[in-house]
């Protein structure tokens, strides 16, 4: 889609820069195919950051390529794992604030924006505020299923060896009663051949 806004678009310039970013890219996807998630997401996020970096330089805050970095400040809390959150919200600030530099960057140089200044800091600070405190969120929510899943492990193992011990229990009462019933009528037999003895005698 990048290559076919540039042909449409006519410019030229911006197309070693998506082209050194698609390979890139590519690399990540193999390191994500060989199992290095950490360095395909690190590769990943860092690659399309600097590629923005260098089209706002080249064709000028002007033309509105430095809104890519709002989108891509949500990527980091999506492409990381639950333990590198930290991580992610350096790769999501970074990304933050190379968008309110660049929109702050004509102000600067005298070209007036009809929107003020703050208002992109604020917008990018409230989209960070989303993916951070929706990424613990996600975390915190993790982690109680965890809990909960260790919990019902731990109930079903106490049942497992609650119905165990019920079991030996029962087996030894049916022995106990066997061995009772055994007892009993050793005693009829030998009732009943004294009796026979008494009649004889």
């Amino acid at each position: 889609l990048a290559l076919l806004a540039i042909m449409a678009s006519g410019e030229f310039v911006a197309l070693p820069v998506n082209l050194v970013t698609m390979a890139v890219l590519g690399l990540a996807l193999w390191l994500n195919h060989k199992h290095r998630f950490n360095g395909a997401a690190n590769l990943f996020v860092i690659s399309i950051v600097v590629a923005v970096s260098v089209q706002v330089v080249v064709v000028g805050p002007e033309r509105g390529a430095q809104l890519w970095f709002l989108p891509i400040l949500l990527i980091p809390f999506f492409v990381f794992n639950q333990k590198q959150t930290r991580l992610a919200a350096v790769h999501a600030l970074t990304s933050g604030l190379l968008f309110s530099a660049a929109m702050t960057w004509p102000a600067i140089q005298g070209i007036e924006w009809n929107i003020p200044s703050h208002v992109f800091w604020s917008v990018s600070t409230a989209i960070f505020a989303i993916g951070y405190f929706g990424r613990n969120l996600q975390n915190r929510w993790a982690h109680n299923e965890k809990k909960n899943i260790a919990r019902e492990r731990e109930l079903g193992q106490a049942i497992a060896g609650q119905k165990q011990e019920l079991e030996v229990a029962l087996k030894a009462q049916q022995e106990a009663d066997r061995r009772l019933r055994d007892q009993l009528f050793k005693v009829e037999g030998l009732n009943a051949l004294s009796e026979e003895l008494s009649k004889a005698g």
